[in-house]
């Protein structure tokens, strides 16, 4: 646990549905890479049973019609990704008082 959340990861967007709705979760962020199949569902369904939710996007320079509390960029695939960044980064994004989604 970090930041004070807990993280539930996913392999994919259907399972992602499911283990929020067993698990019957409290979301608080979603962390998704939007070039992943059934992202655009996913999140609508998630924000629509969650509308507090903060939406955090991974991507790379491509800019994707998403709405978002903010983005993190990926790293080329050459790089891990800079684990102490992207906690920073998304504690910044969990701790803005907006819940406007920002692009």
């Amino acid at each position: 646990m970090e930041l004070g959340f807990q993280p539930v990861p996913a392999l994919n967007c259907r399972q992602a549905l499911r283990l929020a709705r067993e698990l019957n979760l409290e979301l608080a962020a979603i962390v998704v890479n939007p070039e992943l199949r059934g992202s655009r569902p996913m999140l609508a369904k998630l924000v629509e049973a969650a509308p507090h939710v903060r939406v955090i996007l991974i991507r790379d320079s491509v800019d994707y019609a998403l709405p978002a509390h903010g983005v993190l960029q990926r790293p080329s695939s050459s790089k891990p990704p800079f684990r102490p960044h992207w906690l920073s980064k998304i504690r910044t994004i969990l701790t803005q008082k907006s819940i406007g989604h920002n692009a």
